[in-house]
């Protein structure tokens, strides 16, 4: 296991590989940008690159400014890039009047999709600022029922008053990325007020729904989060049959089959994460999870989940779901997604097929089949991702292999589920480092870095599985 200590080793070279590009960056702004720029544009370099560690100093940035590993024509293809953002971000701060349009240009082109662009967007939209933030982020609480809200798919709701309130514990104002809201709020003001952005903010009120159930998500897509944070909520709400479900539009298919096993009476309503409806009587159940998406917060803090909640759980699904006969003894659930997507993976699934490992895809397999998976194969292997949510339905007897890298092992919320559950749970991890290149600094940190395969991690499957 990587220890939280040994994560801020790794987390090191990643800062210190975007110093590097960011080295000319205030020399690069001076000239581009208005001359008040000159004072503000250090201190900015180090909100881009978040909180930074004690080491983080002068001393390191004199030490690698002559140790260039990349080419004059990179070096500076990566400096202006992020000089482009960095402008974009001493505006949206308004700490300099206009970004010139040639520079947002440029960056758009680069990277249309960047969270700093639609927050620029967002600035300099005429939408109206709502009156202020209600951070109801408590766990393990009471049902909330709120009267005459508009709830979106992506998990707000804005009341009578125009103040909008997060029940997501997920969601803290000590990361300046939100995922799942980074393209859809942007917070002002010390994140006392806010800002709706884009598709969200020209949203309609679709129509209008007497009582509901609110299990929308802003990671309502991502099957992790839908699974461990979102759908056991449904246990706690205390109502009849009569209230329905109300979720998130992008919700997996196999979350849904989880909720028609679970709540087969209730009506299931889906909204999308660009829409608003009116509900004269909504419940909120309470969260017994929370996964912090932030740099600032520490791996051991980032992630909690109630053991006792989950264990709950677990055996509701295991009592529905039947036992199955065919499912595989050895699987490799293989990674497809073209985020954290593996590299120098055929050498390890044609090992695996040598030693009779069935390679199946998680994406085609029902709800039912993951969990009958999970509870009756001996061995499973796969990549950090989404898929390890399964883990809640393990058997102690089976062995469970995830391929991992460095930073990702110290996060490493799957460990902390077998720990919890039982499990066998092992980690092999890649010493090989990706991602300096990365754009956008949600994947600065190499915990959001692709797995590369190497044949000393072969080696160790080895070792595991014969």
């Amino acid at each position: 296991m990587v220890t939280n200590e040994s994560f801020w080793e790794v987390e090191e070279l990643s800062r210190k590989s975007w110093a590097k590009s960011l080295m000319f960056s205030p020399l690069i702004l001076r000239v581009i940008l208005p001359r008040n720029v000159r004072k503000k544009t250090n201190s900015l370099i180090s909100k881009y690159l978040a909180e930074k560690p004690e080491s983080f100093s002068q001393e390191f940035q004199t030490k690698f400014r002559f140790s260039w590993r990349c080419s004059i024509p990179e070096m500076l293809k990566c400096t202006f890039k992020a000089a482009y953002f960095i402008g974009i971000n001493l505006e949206i701060d308004k700490e300099i009047e206009h970004v010139p349009a040639w520079i947002v240009k440029i960056a758009r082109a680069k990277d249309p999709n960047h969270y700093l662009l639609h927050k620029l967007d967002a600035n300099r939209a005429s939408s109206p600022t709502l009156n202020s933030v209600n951070w109801c982020n408590s766990l393990n609480t009471e049902p909330i029922q709120l009267t005459n809200v508009l709830l979106s798919g992506a998990g707000l709701i804005i009341d009578e008053n125009k103040d909008l309130i997060i029940f997501d514990p997920g969601v803290s104002d000590l990361s300046p990325f939100i995922a799942g809201l980074w393209d859809k709020l942007v917070f002002c003001n010390d994140s006392k007020n806010a800002k709706i952005l884009g598709k969200l903010a020209k949203g309609t009120v679709l129509t209008k729904i007497e009582k509901g159930i609110d299990l929308t998500g802003r990671c309502a897509g991502n099957y992790w989060h839908s699974l461990i944070e979102y759908l056991p909520r449904i246990f706690t709400v205390g109502v009849d049959d009569s209230w329905p479900i109300i979720i998130s539009e992008s919700t997996p298919e196999t979350i849904r089959q989880a909720l028609a096993l679970v709540a087969p009476k209730r009506m299931v309503i889906a909204i999308g994460d660009t829409d608003w409806v009116n509900v004269a009587q909504l419940i909120v159940p309470p969260f017994h999870s929370s996964t912090i998406d932030s740099g600032r917060v520490s791996a051991t803090s980032m992630f909690y989940v109630d053991p006792d909640y989950l264990q709950s759980f677990r055996h509701r699904i295991l009592e529905i779901a039947s036992t199955a006969n065919n499912v595989p003894k050895k699987v490799y659930l293989k990674r497809e997604s073209n985020f954290r997507r593996p590299q120098n993976a055929r050498k390890l699934e044609d090992v695996l097929k040598e030693n009779d490992f069935v390679t199946l895809d998680p994406v085609q397999l029902t709800f039912l089949e993951q969990v009958q998976i999970f509870q009756n194969a001996e061995c499973i292997v796969t990549f950090g991702g989404a898929a390890w949510a399964n883990l809640i339905f393990g058997n102690m007897k089976s062995n469970y292999i995830s391929l991992t890298t460095q930073a990702s092992a110290a996060f490493d919320m799957h460990q902390k589920i077998a720990e919890m559950m039982g499990l066998n749970y092992s980690q092999i991890i890649s010493t090989a480092v990706t991602g300096a290149k990365e754009a956008n600094p949600y994947y600065r940190f190499f915990c959001h870095h692709s797995v590369i395969v190497t044949d000393e991690m072969i080696h160790k499957i080895k070792d595991l599985i014969y």
